[in-house]
């Protein structure tokens, strides 16, 4: 997913006047404490708040409504580490702690 992160959040910047640039997120990655050289590249999530941010700050709330829309970071991060179950009425995950849920046809209106 990084480059339609990339494309959308230069888009973004272009509309409001700021410059092209080939890493958009590059100001969000983490170095590692062992190897200066090792960087944590950003997760969804940050990349999401910065464009979300960046279509406040040109007054695109209809673009901010369609990313609440379908992002939904525990879901990602839950199919992403295959943490879950599907019944037939529910999608259930840990996420590393309590267990959660969510309906099925929720889960589909989001199209994740």
């Amino acid at each position: 997913m990084t480059a339609p992160h990339n494309l959308l959040a230069n888009v973004l910047q272009i509309i409001a006047a700021i410059r092209y640039r080939m890493n958009p997120f590059c100001d969000l990655y983490r170095r590692k404490k062992k190897g200066l050289l090792k960087r944590i590249p950003p997760s969804a999530t940050m990349k999401m708040r910065r464009i979300k941010k960046l279509a406040k700050d040109v007054g695109d709330d209809n673009l901010i409504e369609i990313i609440d829309s379908f992002f939904d970071d525990q879901v990602r991060n839950t199919f992403s580490h295959s943490d879950y179950i599907i019944t037939q009425e529910y999608f259930r995950w840990t996420d590393g702690g309590r267990a959660s849920q969510m309906p099925i046809v929720e889960l589909e209106q989001k199209k994740t």
